[in-house]
């Protein structure tokens, strides 16, 4: 919800956005995120995510349709000549969706993968890309 609530009414105040653990959205008729302007994203996820990965509910790739829904990729925004937002996607590798915080593991609504490396070491990766992203900026100018 927090790129819905950027776009739907703190797009003059936020420019930098990060979201962990998230592959679904809510309707796009209500967020147009897609044409954010000036607003960069980061996503943040786990390879072994599976409540992200699941296609149990929708029977769709739910990152595909993410995906359309978020401000286009870094390297689609890099050449367009007018400045709209864009999204950066960063995988850990080995990470899982209860990784993304600090709780136990994740049964509902569905069971989560199995996480191949520590809980620190995916928080550490993920504060990493996180302090990168919100230090520096990616987009060429």
């Amino acid at each position: 919800m927090a790129i819905a609530a950027v776009a739907n009414e703190l797009s003059s105040t936020f420019k930098k956005v990060v979201l962990w653990g998230v592959g679904s959205y809510p309707d796009q008729s209500m967020y147009p995120c897609r044409q954010l302007k000036n607003v960069e994203a980061l996503v943040v996820n786990g390879t072994n995510d599976d409540i992200v990965n699941s296609t149990k509910f929708s029977g769709k790739d739910k990152s595909a349709i993410f995906e359309s829904k978020m401000p286009p990729r870094i390297e689609e925004a890099n050449n367009r000549t007018s400045h709209y937002g864009y999204t950066q996607y960063v995988s850990i590798k080995g990470g899982n969706h209860s990784g993304c915080a600090h709780y136990g593991p994740q049964v509902f609504p569905l069971p989560d993968g199995i996480r191949s490396i520590t809980l620190e070491q995916q928080q550490r990766q993920m504060a990493e890309a996180t302090a990168d992203f919100l230090l520096y900026s990616s987009k060429k100018d």
